[in-house]
């Protein structure tokens, strides 16, 4: 793995990639020199006592990075039971996407954790292009080692030799920080823990580590964060939202602005939806079909769809689109048959029709970035319809399929 695991960043993307978190910076007071020796213990006893992991401990977390009305990002977060050499482990998976301009990067981290969230194994891929970027390291003794190697293409270079100082005193990942939130609801007092944000591994081959304070927030499921870089004397302040019930991820936000990570399919208040804009939500890239359908403007049908993708699936069925056919001729057709369709509906009536057909809809999370929209008879002209949406490379929902 080369020296720089991604490019350099400019200061705008460095706090945009902050935000995923939910962060946003503070310029607070400079970290205190002493260790939180009262933490820490508090830490280690909480770790100790976490209970074996199992599938009723489980969390999964899909969420959308937002700074005010702007789209950034996506994740995906998931910790569920796993063994290792006969032993009970913790799998964490954290999958982040960013879309920066033309630039398209994934992020993929898996980590094998013991059940006090000792890190065992790590596995990381970064995507940017045609060049991924690959390690695998395992722990041995205060370290973990292993080899890095990079793809550009069809070219894959020579693995490389890699060695990590980590203690296991040094835990990683939302996933970590998520567990011990649940764990420290029943257990009163901060904590401090040594801590790697790995969705923050960008910028070389040792990763970000520092020191991570926890403790209840005003609300009951609430838990305050402060994250201190060994680098630095600044502290980042966050807060993460916990689901009352079940004590899951509900959301990272910061202490101040509007930048956060938010559930899957949360959009911004108000909700301002604006046809001339690319849908960065995908209730928007429905409404984009909506208004485009319901007010005869094809100017929008032809901008909500992801034809290729759609003229493959209609291709691929029995009595489907003949194949024979071309694209532009299916696109046409399909744009023609929807102008023939549409009753022509005033601005006002469009937009109720649409609403009531978002708030009734069942809808289903497959990835991230796809959606699946079934809509009830009573907004479906009296067909209950069906609609698969799904986020591209570029960050815009389109529809997929319809029927």
């Amino acid at each position: 793995m080369h020296t720089h695991l991604l490019p350099p960043c400019p200061l705008a993307l460095r706090l945009v990639l902050a935000a995923l978190l939910g962060w946003l910076c503070l310029r607070g007071a400079p970290c205190q020199a002493a260790p939180d020796a009262a933490g820490q213990e508090r830490a280690r006893a909480l770790r100790a006592a976490l209970p074996e992991p199992a599938a009723e401990h489980r969390i999964a977390f899909w969420g959308e990075v937002w700074d005010g009305p702007r789209w950034k990002g996506s994740v995906r977060v998931e910790v569920e039971p796993s063994t290792l050499d006969e032993r009970i482990t913790w799998t964490a998976r954290e999958e982040w996407r960013w879309l920066d301009g033309a630039s398209d990067r994934h992020q993929r981290v898996v980590l094998t954790l013991g059940r006090d969230l000792t890190v065992l194994q790590l596995e990381l891929s970064q995507r940017e292009g045609a060049r991924e970027r690959l390690a695998f390291l395992a722990r041995e003794g205060g370290r973990l080692t292993g080899t890095r190697r990079e793809i550009v293409g069809e070219e894959e270079g020579a693995g490389q030799a890699l060695a990590l100082e980590w203690p296991e005193s040094r835990l990683a990942g939302l996933g970590c920080v998520a567990l011990l939130a649940r764990a420290q609801r029943a257990s009163p007092g901060a904590i401090s823990i040594g801590w790697v944000p790995t969705q923050l591994w960008h910028g070389s081959d040792v990763p970000a580590s520092g020191s991570l304070s926890m403790e209840p927030g005003s609300g009951s499921s609430e838990v305050a964060l402060a994250w201190t870089p060994s680098s630095s004397t600044r502290t980042t302040r966050m807060l993460l939202a916990l689901d009352a019930a079940r004590g899951v991820p509900s959301g990272w936000t910061g202490l101040a602005g509007e930048a956060g990570l938010q559930p899957a399919g949360w959009l911004p208040t108000p909700d301002t939806f604006d046809e001339a804009q690319p849908a960065r939500a995908w209730q928007h890239g429905f409404r984009t079909f909506g208004v485009g359908y319901h007010m005869a403007r094809p100017e929008l049908l032809e901008r909500a769809f992801a034809w290729e993708a759609l003229y493959a699936y209609e291709t691929s069925l029995e009595d489907g689109w003949p194949a024979s056919s071309p694209l532009e001729e299916f696109k046409q057709a399909w744009l023609a048959e929807f102008m023939k369709q549409s009753k022509h509906r005033s601005r006002a009536d469009t937009d109720a029709l649409l609403a009531g057909t978002l708030g009734t809809a069942t809808v289903t999370y497959r990835s991230p970035d796809h959606v699946v929209m079934a809509a009830i008879a009573q907004f479906g002209g009296g067909e209950a319809r069906t609609y698969q949406l799904r986020r591209g490379t570029d960050g815009i929902w389109r529809l997929v399929r319809f029927g």
